[in-house]
């Protein structure tokens, strides 16, 4: 353990000491109230670490720092905006942390007169710090454009410096319950919340594998899109390599070494001979796209036509496990539980309804819009394969493909 107080002694400004401690595959975790040093962000993602960044909207934070760290690949952000919001926190893997009175600013971490400490990563607290992180993380809100963007709206329409009440009527109150009382929520907004969440880091992954993949320069589904030939990737790989738990554990990689694994496994995936990718995967999927391809086209299906297409989502015939009677007993149900004018009103409101996405998987996950024996994952599913934002399918499968191949925990 070590004090550092940004002084002119050799190795005691804290933005010496995090550059010294960016290595490729590094995990970064950072709580920091304020933040602006987008340019140093950049630096540690450029070695190929992933960054996990928590700020507060608030003054003190930029907005066009906010914006540039939102293109930056490898870093997902969250965000409070309760005032009572103010660590200073710097993890790096499992080696070292930094804690103390440094915010993430160029001048936090450079020239102001500040107090931090260094902690070995074999010292108790370090695993203490960890759990803190996690707890934060775990409940602060998926940064996005449109935050950034109201965010400095309302910061430059304020002359003096206390937005809070704006930001928090505008934006929300986000706040860690620990310090404040936690604000009750209703159900809508805690399901997109927690959605949000879940899929931060998992699409911020699958962008980089999604690029490794095509470096590769191989497909074995062309015409598809390259997130349903990656599912399809994913599947063969739980199937044949990340059996079992040996996903568990697996460290991360850079993404040069993961690009070296894909150069292996990609060209085996396209010569492997499979009924099923052949005979099941795009077959399906263009089942699915051509079907439910407008709201014209879901509109003038006929019942059948209509059950077919629904069959080719995975996670509905999964459900046959549910059934004595099969695939026969399951529709029987499917259709004495829901209308053909409701099961037609759920499908095009999910794919080409107006407003937020989230919103619309939470309206027919839990909402009026919701079908009986259409779960939760034949709703994610079924919108993972035909959506105009490019969302991959997640699920258990593809979570642990991608952490056997070194994405780290998802």
């Amino acid at each position: 353990m070590r004090i550092i107080t940004n002084s002119g002694k050799p190795n005691d400004r804290m933005r010496i000491l995090i550059k010294n401690q960016i290595t490729e595959a590094t995990e970064v975790f950072i709580a920091s109230a304020f933040f602006s040093d987008a340019d140093l962000l950049e630096e540690i993602t450029s070695a190929g670490c992933y960054v996990r960044l928590i700020v507060r909207l608030n003054f003190g934070t930029n907005p066009r720092a906010l914006a540039k760290a939102l293109m930056l690949p490898n870093v997902a952000i969250r965000f409070f905006t309760s005032t009572y919001f103010h660590p200073k926190l710097y993890i790096f893997g499992s080696r070292i942390a930094y804690v103390g009175s440094s915010n993430f600013t160029n001048n936090g971490l450079t020239t102001n007169q500040e107090l931090n400490v260094e902690i070995d990563g074999e010292e108790p607290a370090f695993e203490e710090l960890q759990n803190v992180f996690e707890a934060y993380w775990n409940r602060a809100q998926p940064l996005e454009e449109g935050h950034v963007k109201e965010f400095a709206k309302i910061i430059a329409d304020i002359p003096v410096p206390e937005p809070s009440d704006r930001i928090h009527k505008m934006i929300g109150k986000y706040a860690f319950e620990d310090v404040e009382p936690a604000v009750r929520l209703p159900g809508k907004r805690l399901f997109i919340d927690s959605f949000k969440r879940e899929y931060q880091m998992y699409i911020k992954k699958f962008e980089v594998l999604a690029r490794l993949y095509e470096q590769v320069g191989i497909r074995r589904f062309p015409d598809a899109p390259l997130r349903i030939e990656i599912d399809r990737f994913l599947w063969w790989v739980r199937e044949y390599h990340a059996k079992g738990d040996s996903y568990i554990g697996v460290k991360n990689r850079t993404d040069e070494k993961i690009l070296e694994i894909l150069k292996e496994l990609v060209p085996a995936f396209k010569e492997f001979d499979n009924k099923f990718l052949d005979t099941e995967s795009i077959p399906r999927y263009e089942t699915v796209t051509n079907n439910f391809a407008s709201p014209q086209s879901i509109q003038s299906l006929s019942m059948e036509q209509l059950v077919t297409a629904l069959q080719s989502v995975y996670a509905f015939t999964d459900r046959l496990r549910y059934f004595s009677g099969g695939l026969s007993t399951l529709i029987e149900v499917f259709l004495e539980k829901n209308t053909e004018e409701e099961i037609k009103r759920s499908i095009t409101f999910l794919l080409f309804g107006k407003g937020d996405y989230h919103e619309r998987l939470y309206d027919t996950i839990r909402g009026p819009y919701k079908l009986q024996e259409f779960g939760d994952n034949s709703v994610t599913e079924l919108f993972g394969l035909v959506n105009n934002h490019n969302i991959p399918i997640k699920n258990g499968r593809t979570v642990k493909s991608m952490e056997w191949l070194g994405f780290g925990k998802l």
